[in-house]
């Protein structure tokens, strides 16, 4: 066998192994991709409810938005938990398995009803300086 004929089999090998090595690779960024989409949507809706919380916390006048709340993210059903003082903290998690898809800090709430099963459409009052959370 010739050095060249060596050389040449060793990068032939090589290069099927460096191939083999982008498609599980490129497989594997697939799936954490797919997950980090769910999270992303998840974080995204904490972040608009944060945000009319916030502006309802600041509002010098009464304030009312609503907050339409998706029954499915990546087809998984979800749930919002929102927490009060001390906590100040909501929560939105997957139904089934409980796993926390996204988290937000809140200012002070003074009262909160947590959503109903059967309606996603969230209402954020403020009223005589309390900041109320209900489902519609």
């Amino acid at each position: 066998m010739k050095k060249g004929q060596v050389s040449f089999e060793y990068s032939i090998l090589f290069a099927f192994v460096f191939l083999l090595f982008l498609v599980l690779a490129s497989a594997f960024y697939y799936g954490v991709k797919k997950t980090d989409s769910s999270e992303y949507i998840a974080d995204n809706l904490a972040k608009e409810i944060k945000i009319k919380i916030i502006t309802a916390s600041l509002s010098e006048s009464d304030y009312e938005s609503e907050v339409k709340i998706p029954e499915f993210i990546d087809g998984k059903e979800i749930k919002l938990e929102v927490h009060t003082s001390p906590d100040n903290i909501l929560y939105i998690k997957q139904k089934d398995s409980g796993l926390t898809l996204s988290r937000a800090f809140l200012p002070i709430i003074d009262t909160q009803v947590l959503p109903d099963e059967n309606n996603f459409n969230l209402v954020i009052k403020k009223s005589n300086n309390k900041i109320d959370i209900s489902s519609s």
